[in-house]
């Protein structure tokens, strides 16, 4: 497992917004592809955020070790099981869903969301605003919003009794189509806040595999909702950042990951603002197709 501690190139991701009503899809910059590996700057965590990276490893894995299923239950479908089936398991807390307010913004949206929960603001209302979280950031229009910056401010404007989150990447394999290690990563760290009262943020690629249709064992188009064609070729992609609020284990054998969307606008598959359930497999090839695969947790 990838986890890096002392010195890490920013995570930075840039998305798509809220658009104005005149304003086409086709408007909207796309980012290149190279963008998250540029490498200025760099940032060095201090003593005290090295420990809270250590602890949270520590906290994850001992907990990892008290849960039985710690494997994918199948890697092939069952028979006459759909993708809508009662889930043996499901784990999830009401995230309060919010709308970007800029084409930029979803990272302060994403913090906004899981603040908002851990305040209690689960109303219309939000106990931080996104411009106020977007200067604590530092998300600009030409760099986005950076992981570490992220998670500081999460740790910054929580409440005093909830437990810090920490980043870590999730890439274990660096064949883009092999996802099952990364897989459960994602559907065990998103489990486990949810039992803890936590939302978690996923640094994604809308579609991981730029255009090329592919699905995962499930028969699910790799790809976030409504950014890919889900019954053929063509995508709209973007880096994104999307918060998971469920992990949910179906009758068929299939772990899945809940997520929430905040950017409102018509793409060429729909509005992707919401929420959505697919399989963590999906999600950890969008997270594991974005640099390493950054979580915040």
């Amino acid at each position: 497992m990838k986890v890096k501690f002392v010195v890490m190139l920013l995570g930075v991701c840039l998305c798509l917004g809220c658009l104005p009503a005149f304003a086409a899809v086709e408007e909207l910059q796309l980012f290149p592809l190279d963008f998250q590996s540029q490498p200025d700057p760099y940032h060095i965590e201090t003593p005290e955020q090295n420990a809270i990276q250590q602890e949270r490893m520590a906290e994850y894995e001992t907990w990892l070790a008290t849960q039985q299923d710690k494997t994918l239950l199948s890697d092939t479908p069952r028979e006459n099981n759909g993708f809508h089936t009662m889930a043996v398991e499901d784990y999830q807390i009401a995230i309060p869903l919010r709308r970007q307010e800029r084409n930029y913004w979803c990272g302060p949206a994403s913090a906004q969301e899981l603040l908002d929960y851990d305040w209690g603001y689960t109303g219309a209302t939000s106990k931080y605003s996104q411009s106020f979280l977007a200067d604590a950031i530092g998300t600009t229009s030409s760099s986005g919003s950076y992981v570490y910056k992220i998670r500081n401010a999460l740790n910054a404007y929580k409440k005093a009794e909830t437990s810090p989150w920490a980043w870590r990447t999730i890439e274990e394999d660096p064949n883009p189509v092999e996802t099952q290690n990364e897989a459960l990563t994602i559907y065990n760290t998103t489990k486990q806040d949810a039992l803890s009262g936590k939302g978690i943020i996923y640094r994604t690629r809308s579609d991981p595999f730029g255009k090329t249709y592919k699905t995962d064992v499930w028969g699910i188009r790799y790809g976030l909702v409504a950014y890919v064609n889900p019954d053929g070729y063509g995508s709209y992609e973007a880096y994104h950042y999307i918060v998971g609020y469920r992990a949910a284990t179906q009758a068929n054998g299939m772990h899945g990951t809940g997520y929430l969307d905040s950017f409102d606008a018509q793409l060429p598959y729909g509005n992707p603002y919401g929420r959505h359930f697919t399989s963590s497999r999906n999600i950890a090839a969008c997270t594991k197709a974005n640099d390493e695969g950054y979580i915040i947790y």
